[in-house]
């Protein structure tokens, strides 16, 4: 109660209040409506030069959104809360490259959630710094000190936010901390955000001439976490942003769109987060398919999936991917956890989406690694032909020792083409059991449902009826079949034209698996 009151202080800018449309896109609509088309838009704005033309097309503020600008008017922190392609990374590093143009003195503070975050998608990213600035504004970037220097001399160093301590000592004029809300240590994030407080302090030359305090720019997608709410604690000079998803839906893949307003229309708590940029801070259910309706989405047996057939006629495989995934137990006797067996088919249906049947639960109790590898197998051979040869396939979490899951399956079967994944891998370095989840519960409520349990699994229901995601639970079922569905049929973040899922195995290895 107390977070909502807070935010209903703040000044909110969204493309409501402010406008939706960048200054050259109403420049094109007005050239538009007056003389009739925008083929010499350079013409009419009296460009001579190549030069004039590049600056205008590279320049920011011309081409971002109302929303994606800094506000107008002093302030101390600007929040961009947005939902996934919005367009915060854009609009974080077109505001920072901004300030290093127009303060040779500035020192920039970058901060993500790792490393690897800040090169992948601060520095190198299709929104990164180092993508957007102009050629003639291009940073030296030396690697090793984590530092850019621009030709005007403006700097900027960046640490991520599992390096706190070092963010003490230096001031910085100018900082921009990107997804917040995804630091390491949930617990631990509200004191690197404080410690970034502390070094918000340098003031330039520039600055005492103008009343421009040290200003904060924080670019994330909304969740009820510690950080947010420390974030919040700072009324003055705080501004919030917000934008959905769908404002930029121009500029993403149009399949990704698809799915998510899907997951938005079926009212989910985390879709309208994720999407919406919705600022929802009721507590997510204590069991994230908790509100999930499975007999609304149900399909008695197999057979009643509709067939496919190709423009001739001919009849395709059943499914576009077929998957048996495998969650091992991590202990060693007859009372370890249950090893998640799962079967699922994933297709593109008639709506323009991906949806995935949940075919065979043959989750088991053993201590006997043999037994659910030949489990798998047997699983696999019963559903492989109902996909193409090298879309079918065994998955199976590598966490509880990679190299021994591969190798036990193959010694029950040399031919099974085999993928493994660890947790906490390529999407997201600190996903979780809850992580992964939480986007399948939301297409499973999605509007129409996109996850079908094929007849009733009694014990898997069960399950995903008390599963909260937390550590230590005893949830090998959900998590086998939370898998495959994260990782192949759950649209991440992408930008139009480009492709983003999970790998499958090497052709060579697929074919291995023809009998």
């Amino acid at each position: 109660m107390q977070l909502r009151d807070d935010l209903a202080k703040l000044p909110i800018r969204t493309p409501e209040t402010v406008g939706r449309y960048s200054l050259l896109e109403k420049v094109a609509l007005e050239a538009q409506r007056v003389h009739g088309g925008v083929t010499e838009l350079d013409k009419l704005l009296g460009l001579h030069f190549a030069e004039e033309k590049l600056a205008l097309a590279l320049w920011p503020r011309f081409s971002l959104r109302p929303v994606q600008q800094p506000p107008p008017g002093v302030w101390r922190t600007w929040f961009f809360c947005g939902g996934r392609g919005a367009g915060k990374t854009h609009a974080g590093s077109c505001a920072t490259i901004q300030e290093a143009m127009e303060d040779p003195e500035a020192r920039i503070l970058l901060v993500g959630p790792t490393l690897r975050d800040i090169v992948q998608t601060m520095l190198e990213g299709p929104s990164g710094l180092l993508t957007l600035c102009p050629p003639w504004f291009q940073p030296a970037v030396l690697w090793a000190a984590h530092e850019l220097h621009f030709p005007n001399g403006a700097k900027a160093f960046w640490i991520p936010a599992q390096d706190a301590n070092r963010l003490r000592g230096p001031g910085y004029s100018w900082e921009w901390l990107d997804e917040m809300v995804a630091w390491p240590g949930e617990e631990k994030a509200p004191a690197v955000l404080e410690e970034c407080r502390k070094t918000r302090r340098h003031v330039t030359r520039r600055m005492r001439q103008r009343n421009i305090p040290a200003r904060q720019v924080v670019t994330t997608t909304p969740a009820p976490t510690p950080v947010f709410r420390k974030l919040l604690e700072e009324k003055k000079g705080l501004v919030l942003a917000r934008s959905s998803s769908f404002d930029n839906a121009a500029n993403l893949d149009e399949d990704s769109v698809r799915q998510w307003r899907a997951m938005v229309a079926g009212g989910d708590v985390l879709a309208l987060r994720e999407h919406m940029g919705a600022l929802v801070f009721g507590d997510l259910d204590a069991s994230i398919f908790g509100a999930v309706n499975w007999e609304g989405s149900r399909v008695k047996r197999w057979e009643l999936i509709p067939k496919r057939t190709d423009s001739e006629g001919k009849e395709l495989p059943l499914f576009d991917m077929l998957v048996v995934s495998v969650d091992p137990a991590s202990g060693d006797k007859d009372t370890s956890d249950m090893v998640g067996i799962c079967a699922v088919g994933i297709r593109r249906e008639g709506d323009g989406l991906d949806h995935a049947y949940i075919l065979k639960d043959a989750s088991m109790r053993t201590a006997n690694p043999a037994e659910w590898a030949r489990a798998a197998v047997k699983l696999f051979q019963a559903w492989r032909d109902m996909a193409p040869p090298n879309k079918s396939f065994i998955f199976a979490e590598s966490n509880t020792g990679g190299t021994m899951v591969k190798h036990t399956i193959r010694t029950e079967n040399a031919k099974v083409p085999v993928m493994l994944r660890r947790a906490g891998g390529r999407r997201n370095i600190s996903e979780s059991k809850a992580d992964r989840a939480r986007p399948v519960a939301s297409l499973a409520q999605a509007v129409p449902p996109c996850v079908h349990m094929v007849g009733k699994h009694h014990d898997l229901e069960a399950e995903l009826s008390k599963f909260t995601g937390k550590a230590g639970g005893k949830d090998n079922r959900v998590d086998a079949m939370v898998w495959p569905l994260y990782l192949y049929l759950v649209k991440t973040w992408r930008g139009r034209g480009t492709e983003e899922h999970a790998e499958t195995p090497d052709d060579d290895e697929a074919e291995q698996g023809e009998e």
